[in-house]
């Protein structure tokens, strides 16, 4: 059965794993000197299940042992950029992180355009006026639906529109879903 289309339309972005842009100097700074440092994990089931935030948190542990890493589980499935803007403050930022992983992709695909920008835009502004040392990063995931546009070399929609967003404000994005898209085309996964 074909999946209906998202409600505009909006220019696909060729597909990449890694946008540097600005990167995450604040962030990197503290983990070299040893700082303690508080990771905010802002996003939807995806975020909320044990899986790219509980590997990136042990990642960081193991990668810097003599770091202290609090994390910030600022998930809750089932919502998008729209409510993140708004539960924000209550689920991550009165905990001070020092960096902000935002997780909204695949519970924005059906909003428009607008509302992505303003919702990711808010997350961003909110987040710097609070907290300016904060660092941010966008973080694009996928679930069966999705792979085709990635397979064709493009990012769903919105992940192009957050794009544009990352891109005004120089904020890093990783996109964790293109080998999960490749090695299904090969036939090496089932989604």
């Amino acid at each position: 059965m074909p999946i209906a289309s998202p409600p505009d339309d909006f220019p696909l972005r060729s597909a990449r794993e890694v946008s540097a842009r600005k990167g995450l100097p604040n962030f990197f700074s503290k983990l070299k000197a040893g700082t303690a440092v508080r990771v905010g994990y802002l996003g939807g089931s995806i975020t909320e299940q044990t899986g790219w935030r509980v590997i990136s948190l042990k990642w960081l542990h193991k990668r810097y042992p003599q770091t202290k890493v609090e994390q910030i589980d600022g998930a809750l499935g089932g919502t998008g950029s729209e409510l993140g803007v708004f539960r924000l403050e209550r689920d991550v930022l009165r905990h001070k992180p020092d960096i902000l992983f935002v997780e909204f992709v695949v519970n924005d695909y059906w909003a428009p355009a607008g509302k992505i920008i303003k919702g990711m835009e808010g997350i961003v502004r909110k987040t710097w006026t609070a907290l300016p040392e904060c660092d941010i990063c966008f973080v694009y995931t996928i679930t069966s639906i999705h792979t085709s546009t990635l397979q064709s070399g493009y990012l769903m929609r919105p992940s192009s529109v957050m794009e544009s967003v990352a891109d005004r404000y120089g904020i890093p994005s990783i996109h964790l879903g293109l080998e999960a898209a490749e090695l299904e085309l090969e036939g090496r996964l089932v989604m």
